[in-house]
């Protein structure tokens, strides 16, 4: 398979063994097609709404063959049909991003970021993306079963970065969370589980 211009075009952002997601359309939105094929078909159905403001992404990820996650305001994880399974709705100013993980197609990490830091525009101060927690979502039970605190970049100490990054088992079963130079594992059971 073969794309033209698609650094340029922005139209391919993520990948299945049978599908991929794109932008189609104007205004732009979330399309799908198979390699297979050459037309984009939008991703709509009620109460999905995939459209996006020009020169705006909206990140998305295939969480299995038929699933994808998409994130807004909210993330939504939806079928290629447009069904909505659930939603991931996080408390006011923290935003969760594209998965980072998934196993399967039957769970997946994400990390939710906070905003941090103050605003003031005659300061040129203004809030940051800071890392807060990751989540291990199961999607045959439509919630979070585990949850863990990260150490985020702090607005009071700004150039004291902190790295987070994660990955999960292939069977799910445990998480591994590495945490600027400490690596740890978590074993996951269908228990919500919070660490702080």
């Amino acid at each position: 398979w073969i794309e033209p211009n698609w650094a340029y075009s922005g139209k391919a952002i993520a990948f299945s063994d049978d599908w991929m997601a794109g932008y189609c359309g104007e205004p732009r939105e979330i399309c799908l097609r198979r390699p297979s094929q050459e037309e984009w078909r939008p991703l709509r159905s009620e109460g999905l709404d995939t459209r996006m403001a020009k020169g705006w992404q909206v990140p998305v990820r295939f969480l299995n063959d038929e699933l994808l996650a998409i994130s807004q305001k909210s993330t939504t994880v939806a079928t290629v049909r447009g069904d909505v399974l659930f939603r991931i709705e996080s408390p006011k100013n923290h935003f969760l991003f594209t998965p980072i993980a998934s196993v399967r197609g039957e769970r997946f990490a994400v990390v939710e970021y906070q905003l941090r830091g103050l605003q003031s525009a005659p300061l040129d101060m203004y809030p940051f993306q800071a890392e807060d927690r990751i989540f291990v979502y199961s999607i045959k039970d439509r919630r979070a079963i585990f949850s863990l605190k990260l150490n985020g970049t702090s607005p009071w100490t700004p150039w004291n970065t902190h790295v987070n990054s994660a990955a999960l088992s292939p069977r799910g079963t445990s998480l591994a969370v590495l945490a600027d130079t400490l690596l740890s594992v978590y074993g996951l059971s269908d228990e919500v589980t919070n660490r702080h």
